[in-house]
């Protein structure tokens, strides 16, 4: 019997976020989007069920479903796997068991969603392959495919980067030109370098990413002054980062990471809360050159910058505040599906 097993990382966002939303960045004289995958994976294991039905079952939610393919849609959990299991498979095809696990705390910012729809979205279309010969799909199909199955859910557009990270892994530059979003991923020397220096860790509180960035959209829209004003700012900034990147310039790319941060939070008064407040006084406090929440705010993951030669100190200091220290460090690659042949 034929197993296939996904995997793809999360991402910690580091200039232009919410500019990946559609047509937000083509409003923009300025932008891009620069974030870094971290290993914080999404992972689905999916295979032939032993009778005709669907099996699914999520570990970090403890749900599951049992059904056949007709019956998904009558189940309550499980919206996103079964959103797309049902656009991705088909009724004449075997039915499958499907088991995912996402090691990103639920709304910690860091895209967790979105690469466990990549992950879900790889297993199932390379298990379709052994189905139907003529079966492909692109990189390109696969982000777009995964962004429509989470937009569906939400009702609210949903920006690319988050789907870009999980399946290139590295730091991810985005830029946006008409027709066409080009991706130049640097999997090396600056994802080392900047590994050196940041601390990632949970907050412990879940926000509402997508709420926080459907408001400050909305605005936008209605053009508002200072919102469209503060929008360009966030471009600007973040194409500098781009640039420094681009560079290997990792001390200016931080900086404009930095700038950026302040704008954004401007923009996003509820991006923190008292806790993350607590987070950032105390990470500064002990060496941290600055923090930024991940994602568009309300709680969730932190990023703290911080000299290599004080990391450890900081990181045990935050685990003596029971804040959760993620300690695996950058992805050097995205998506990975695993093939193998199972005889029982």
């Amino acid at each position: 019997m034929l197993s296939l097993e996904s995997s793809c990382p999360t991402r910690v966002d580091l200039a232009g976020g919410t500019l990946d939303i559609w047509p937000i960045h083509h409003l923009l004289p300025r932008k891009a989007t620069v974030n870094i995958a971290i290993e914080v994976p999404a992972t689905t294991f999916v295979q032939v069920s032993n009778d005709s039905c669907f099996h699914i079952n999520s570990k970090d939610q403890n749900e599951s479903i049992t059904g056949k393919f007709d019956e998904l849609h009558k189940y309550d959990p499980l919206q996103l796997h079964r959103t797309i299991i049902s656009n991705t498979w088909e009724k004449h095809l075997p039915a499958l068991s499907v088991t995912t696990s996402a090691e990103s705390p639920k709304g910690a910012g860091l895209g967790g969603s979105s690469a466990l729809s990549i992950s879900l979205t790889a297993a199932l279309w390379t298990m379709k392959r052994y189905h139907e010969e003529n079966f492909s799909f692109s990189e390109d199909e696969l982000c777009q495919f995964a962004k429509d199955a989470e937009s569906s859910i939400i009702k609210i557009p949903t920006g690319c980067q988050d789907y870009w990270a999980a399946i290139r892994g590295g730091v991810n530059i985005i830029s946006y030109k008409h027709g066409k979003t080009k991706i130049r991923t640097l999997k090396t020397q600056m994802a080392e370098e900047l590994e050196k220096n940041m601390l990632v860790c949970f907050s412990g509180q879940s926000r509402q990413s997508a709420i926080n960035n459907w408001e400050i959209y909305k605005e936008f829209f209605d053009r508002k002054k200072n919102v469209v004003e503060q929008f360009e700012q966030l471009g600007s900034l973040a194409e500098s980062c781009a640039l420094a990147f681009e560079e290997q310039n990792l001390e200016k790319a931080l900086n404009y990471c930095h700038k950026e941060w302040l704008v954004r939070s401007k923009l996003w008064p509820e991006i923190e809360t008292t806790k993350t407040k607590e987070i950032d006084k105390l990470a500064r406090a002990n060496g941290a050159i600055f923090t930024r929440v991940c994602g568009a705010g309300g709680g969730g993951a932190m990023l703290c910058l911080v000299p290599k030669e004080k990391k450890e100190k900081l990181a045990n200091i935050l685990k003596e505040k029971d804040i959760k220290i993620f300690e695996k460090g950058v992805a050097k690659s995205g998506l990975k599906v695993k093939e193998k042949n199972i005889f029982s």
